[in-house]
């Protein structure tokens, strides 16, 4: 089988379709299958500048956004580009 039969004009639809997503939001994506997907992106902060207070602050409001969310999947990558050492 061909890629062309796989992709013909009766089998294919639009890449929204095909990858499951409905709808962009500002920090979501809705899907057809699990409704609504929110993703939050963390930047690190420099601790060693920060007083303890400030420290707890961070980690409290950190606590109550993850207590708020149902199902949670955290993924932790860095700014290079590095496949390998991202998915370990």
């Amino acid at each position: 089988m061909s890629l062309r039969d796989i992709l013909s004009p009766q089998a294919s639809g639009s890449t929204r379709r095909l990858i499951g997503a409905k709808g962009l939001g500002a920090n979501s994506l809705q899907t057809y299958d699990h409704g609504e997907i929110v993703y939050f992106i963390i930047t690190p902060v420099n601790l060693a500048v920060l007083s303890r207070s400030a420290i707890d602050s961070l980690v409290t409001a950190l606590l109550n956004l993850i207590k708020g969310v149902a199902a949670l999947e955290m993924a932790c990558l860095n700014s290079r580009e590095d496949f390998e050492g991202n998915r370990a």
